[in-house]
């Protein structure tokens, strides 16, 4: 899937019981389901799973699949995240995985939800692809969900780049000083440009 292709079609909305429910059985019950907690270094009650499900929107894509934490015993999805590979030729020849994000706003799940994303995006899926991180990845908080997760990729030692679409530019992130600078000066002036990040655990072409 190429980026300008790429739909990323709106999540469902979560927030409603019956609809939780419908979608928990959903991905429960789909046919390629795997657990992905200890890859990702997730634990907490063994009633909550985070899970990875392929081919379940579209038997026949392999560039999309999905990911959610569970909670087994109420028959929730807490966490879930609808991700897209897709390519960007002038940068890598590599896929990027973009994704977006529903979490659950209930309090009781606040400590098994915490640092999931951080468990999802750095232990798990940059094992396998870069990163493409968007404003689109969260409705509402998508500029500071994706400023926080530049953040921690830098924590984490990764590569970390800038990238303008309209140009197909990429600009170097190395530290949290060049994070600020970039949002004050670059990220500030966008206007209608995407704001985008790319990760990844290796330089991209020419820098």
């Amino acid at each position: 899937m190429r980026l300008d292709t790429d739909q990323h079609d709106a999540l469902p909305s979560l927030h409603t019981h019956s609809v939780n429910l419908a979608f928990y059985k959903a991905l429960t019950m789909a046919d390629q389901i795997c657990d992905i907690g200890d890859i990702a270094g997730y634990s907490y009650e063994s009633k909550y799973r985070l899970l990875r499900v392929d081919q379940r929107l579209d038997t026949t894509d392999e560039d999309q699949f999905e990911i959610a934490l569970v909670d087994d015993e109420a028959l929730t999805v807490i966490y879930y995240a609808r991700v897209a590979l897709v390519l960007i030729p002038k940068v890598s020849d590599q896929y990027f995985a973009r994704h977006r994000v529903w979490r659950s706003a209930d309090s009781y799940h606040s400590l098994a939800l915490h640092g999931i994303s951080e468990k999802v995006l750095y232990h798990y899926i940059v094992l396998s692809n870069d990163l493409l991180l968007t404003e689109q990845a969260v409705s509402g908080s998508g500029h500071f969900y994706l400023l926080r997760q530049v953040s921690r990729a830098i924590e984490h030692g990764l590569y970390v780049y800038a990238y303008e679409l309209a140009n197909q530019t990429l600009r170097l992130i190395p530290s949290q000083l060049e994070l600020s600078d970039i949002e004050n000066t670059v990220w500030s002036v966008a206007g209608e440009d995407p704001i985008m990040a790319l990760i990844s655990k290796n330089p991209l072409h020419g820098h």
